[in-house]
Parts: structure tokens; C-alpha cells; sequence
């Protein structure tokens, strides 16, 4: 995927993840759509983002255990705070390994047993 491509399915797949998120009752504010922009697009430079299902997959997943956190405090909007604290919380392996480093052993390989962990990342995915 070049640059301008993994730019523009990124762009999408935000937009689609929001309007889900609405669907399902959370509110993604522009912060967190910028916060989330700017970790997938670190990703893909990285080279650690190599498709556009990579790319889905990672949006579901930062966007649904910070959901799932947002549940668990009675929180209706998922702010950048709580995709932060997902990630270190939830997400992370341990150590203090960044998403764009660390996104292949944290979520992708591990994603089937994060979506049966939190299923609402199964209801991003199938809604859009």
C-alpha cells in the first residue's frame, strides 16, 4: 500500500468507525478520530500496517476496548484519554512500547482472542 493509499483507507475507515460507534450509542470526538489518525498512519510507516484489513482491524480494535472501558465507567463519549488507556491498559503487552511499534504482537496477532475478550470489537466490524 502506498503512502496516499494507506492515508485514504485510514480517512474511511474512521469516518466508518464513528458513524458505528454512534449506531451503538458512543460519541468519537474529532480529538479522538486525530488521535487515532495519527497512530494508524505511524503504523503504516512503520510498516507494521500492511493492508487495509490491517488497517480495519487495528480501528476496530483501539476503538472497542476504549468503548468497552467507556462502558465499564458509564462514559457515553470515547475520548483520546480512554483509546490511550485502552491501549496501556488493555491492549499493550507490557513495557512502554508504542502502538506503531508494537501493533503486530499487541492486537494483529492476537485478535482473535481480543475480539472473544471484547465483542463489541465483532459489532464494529460488522456494522459500517
Amino acid at each position: 500500500m502506498t503512502p496516499e493509499e494507506a492515508n485514504n483507507q485510514i480517512r474511511r475507515e474512521i469516518s466508518r468507525i464513528a458513524r458505528t460507534s454512534e449506531r451503538l450509542g458512543f460519541e468519537l470526538p474529532q480529538s479522538s478520530r486525530d488521535f487515532l489518525q495519527e497512530a494508524l498512519t505511524l503504523a503504516c510507516n512503520a510498516g507494521k500496517l500492511e493492508t487495509p484489513h490491517d488497517i480495519t482491524i487495528m480501528s476496530a480494535t483501539f476503538v472497542g476496548t476504549a468503548m468497552s472501558l467507556a462502558q465499564h465507567e458509564g462514559l457515553q463519549q470515547v475520548s483520546r484519554l480512554l483509546i490511550y488507556r485502552a491501549w496501556n491498559e488493555r491492549l499493550s503487552l507490557g513495557g512502554n512500547c508504542p502502538p506503531h511499534v508494537c501493533v503486530k504482537i499487541s492486537v494483529l496477532d492476537r485478535f482473535n482472542t481480543l475480539r472473544v475478550d471484547y465483542p463489541i470489537i465483532s459489532e464494529l466490524l460488522l456494522t459500517g
